[in-house]
């Protein structure tokens, strides 16, 4: 799908307030709870006393603390240590503390570093723990390697895709580009405009592989996974012509001039400042830091996301990178009086609350904030006339509740919404929501009822 539709606003609010209003939309799916595991108040349990580490990618601040403070009241005796790194030096400093020999007994790496963690036999094997049921099967699919669980979700899973700034746009009346060839046509009123089209954080090595699945994915018409996953069986090579043509397609970005000055000199708050501050108009950058961007941007931002334009010629559907965010792992070298402990700590932290909470310390969850409760979402077919206006197709709306769950029949199955080479069409997304915050005072009435839709084209998922 194209996420480049615009939307339609019913009741006066624009689309940038809805952003920076209704949390973001990473799927919560990666760490939600099947089943009711509620955190109550901590009972106080009698048995290891002493030291238990975390090593992890995330700072107490993100919504963690709260989990290590109830779990050290209903445990006295043991001192929770949580040892902090970013992303861009966590492998480093956990392969240092493994050198040194320093305690670790716990870890919150990020899912893309599992893999290889498993084949360097680091990790403690946990298929057998007991509470597996409580995650959803798609959350745990990333954490399986050769039928055995490596590790466990937590937060939500996350994607990737191009934060734009529309206000660029709007001011040297450009649209958004569906190609990198339309990009590259634009660039010369970029240039003038002293603007650049793209920032990075060029100096965080491993963010530039997004940018070459994002290319890969369509130089093998939308089989970037099992392609990947033939390369590494040995069944396919690193140097065929598809893997050749993702590369290439990358640097053309370069080629072209269409990062700004100096990208491989900027780490994420230099792009953002970058972004932010209009020296960029678009930033391919993880969905969940779109809080980020809330907090820093001014209010005249005009901030969307977009799925990330045409890198290729070749032709496939468009869509953007993501995948599993943190885990929670248990390495190889723990001492054995504290492993009992670590899998207690994680029962613990991924139960429903404290999960919700870390969520919405990040800024990922879906659901109710302090403003804006999302009621349900419709789905529907649209008909294009003959004068190239949509009318909403009555017989064909699905309602779901925000978490998915299907509110009556399915009208419009997914399997009907397929479309070839050749043919276009078209589905409609509104969302009811409203506002609990001083609506009574301003309307002296109920909570403001309010729409926002989208109409969006589906692109070919055949040809």
């Amino acid at each position: 799908m194209k996420s480049s539709a615009r939307a339609r606003n019913r009741g006066g609010v624009s689309r940038r307030e809805f952003l920076y209003t209704v949390p973001a939309a990473t799927l919560a799916i990666a760490s939600g709870v099947a089943s009711s595991a509620r955190a109550q108040a901590p009972a106080v349990r009698r048995g290891y006393q002493g030291k238990l580490t975390m090593y992890a990618k995330r700072p107490l601040e993100q919504g963690f603390q709260k989990i290590v403070d109830d779990f050290k009241a209903g445990h006295p005796g043991v001192d929770l240590v949580w040892n902090y790194a970013p992303i861009e030096r966590w492998v480093a400093g956990f392969t240092a503390a493994q050198f040194a020999g320093e305690q670790t007994d716990m870890l919150m790496p990020d899912g893309q570093f599992l893999r290889s963690m498993v084949a360097g036999n680091q990790l403690l094997d946990l298929t057998d723990i007991s509470f597996k049921s409580r995650f959803r099967p798609i959350a745990m699919e990333s954490h399986i390697i050769n039928n055995r669980l490596w590790a466990l979700p937590i937060e939500g899973m996350t994607g990737w895709v191009i934060f734009t700034n529309r206000a660029i746009l709007k001011k040297l009346g450009l649209p958004y580009p569906e190609t990198i060839a339309d990009l590259v046509a634009m660039k010369g009123e970029f240039k003038k405009a002293g603007i650049a089209p793209f920032t990075h954080a060029g100096q965080l090595i491993f963010y530039w592989p997004v940018w070459f699945f994002t290319a890969y994915q369509q130089t093998t018409g939308d089989q970037a996974v099992q392609r990947t996953i033939a390369c590494l069986k040995g069944e396919r090579k690193f140097t065929d012509p598809d893997v050749a043509a993702a590369f290439d397609a990358v640097f053309n970005l370069g080629r072209e001039g269409l990062f700004i000055d100096g990208v491989a000199t900027l780490d994420r708050d230099g792009a953002m400042a970058t972004f932010v501050n209009g020296k960029a108009a678009f930033w391919l950058m993880f969905t969940s830091y779109i809080q980020n961007v809330r907090k820093a941007a001014p209010r005249d931002l005009d901030f969307d996301v977009e799925i990330p334009p045409q890198l290729t010629s070749q032709k496939a559907p468009r869509r953007f990178p993501g995948g599993i965010g943190s885990s929670l792992a248990i390495p190889q070298k723990i001492d054995g009086s504290r492993k009992d402990i670590a899998v207690e700590l994680f029962e613990f932290a991924t139960r429903d609350e404290y999960i919700d909470h870390v969520c919405r310390s990040l800024g990922t969850a879906l659901g109710t904030t302090t403003l804006v409760q999302v009621n349900h979402v419709d789905v529907y077919h649209m008909i294009e006339q003959s004068n190239g206006t949509l009318t909403q197709d009555i017989s064909k709306v699905n309602s779901y509740q925000l978490d998915g769950t299907p509110i009556g029949s399915v009208a419009w199955p997914s399997s009907q919404r397929n479309v070839i080479n050749g043919q276009s069409d078209f589905l409609g997304v509104t969302i009811y929501y409203q506002y609990n915050w001083k609506t009574g005072v301003f309307l002296s009435g109920a909570p403001l009822q309010l729409t926002q839709s989208f109409y969006i084209r589906l692109e070919p998922q055949t040809y």
